[in-house]
């Protein structure tokens, strides 16, 4: 939800969601490593009960999965993390920008 918003619910069955948080300096950060641009001007469109199954299946398999507390598996949950990050930005905003390709392979 943007800074600022207000939501209000009514519910009147069973319902499963999550919320998800990040900073808009982890977002942009994440931005110039993974295309290596500067992020001026990034907007996540606002989707409201959005159901995406790329986010389900990270959400599912590594985050909801994981023991958070657990030092072993911080590097497993921070890349979760970056990977559905990449996705939204990929995926939810009007940026028109490829991964970067790789080229190359095993110099022998």
């Amino acid at each position: 939800m943007p800074k600022g918003s207000m939501s209000s619910w009514d519910v009147r069955d069973d319902l499963s969601f999550v919320h998800l948080y990040c900073s808009d300096e982890h977002l942009r950060h994440l931005v110039e490593q993974t295309w290596d641009r500067s992020p001026a001007a990034i907007d996540l469109e606002e989707r409201t009960f959005k159901e995406d199954p790329q986010i389900t299946l990270l959400y599912r398999h590594f985050l909801l999965s994981g023991q958070w507390q657990e030092n072993s598996n911080q590097l497993m949950l921070s890349s979760a993390a970056n990977l559905l990050l990449a996705h939204l930005v990929k995926n939810y905003t009007h940026l028109q920008w490829a991964l970067p390709t790789m080229r190359g392979g095993i110099i022998v």
